[in-house]
């Protein structure tokens, strides 16, 4: 069993953090890792550092600085600080699919030795269909 640990390759997983009532908030964290971390651990990694870098909005930019101020200032934080969800509300996605707490990155074919970096994994809120996103475009069986 020991052998086998040694043979697995460290990863570079890329995990999309999304957060907001449509998915809006977007962060992107590089973990290293080794295939047999359980995914549960994954997705407490990835929230530990998508806390600690705070809110980041990709999509929006920068407000305008105010006339007559410091230059050297630093700028003021643009968003409050956010609170950490409990690892329950949150659900981690591979390629689409919901991801079980108790596999491995292993369980998912992510042992093979040639695998140096990974994306594909989401982690989001587990109610984010109820909060408004997810539907309503063509296709999806909305009526109006």
């Amino acid at each position: 069993m020991a052998e086998q640990q040694q043979d697995l390759p460290l990863l570079h997983v890329i995990v999309e953090v999304r957060s907001g009532r449509w998915q809006e908030r977007r962060q992107l964290q590089l973990l290293e890792c080794r295939a047999d971390l359980r995914v549960a651990d994954l997705k407490a990694q990835a929230e530990a550092l998508a806390a600690q870098g705070g809110d980041v909005r990709l999509d929006y930019p920068a407000p305008p600085q105010p006339k007559g101020l410091d230059p050297y200032a630093p700028p003021p934080p643009r968003y409050p600080p956010r609170e950490p969800r409990p690892p329950a509300d949150l659900a981690m996605q591979f390629l689409g699919e919901d991801c079980k707490d108790g596999l491995t990155l292993a369980d998912y074919g992510l042992d093979a030795p040639f695998l140096r970096q990974v994306c594909g994994f989401v982690l989001r809120p587990r109610d984010w269909q109820q909060q408004g996103g997810g539907g309503g475009g063509a296709g999806s069986g909305a009526t109006a």
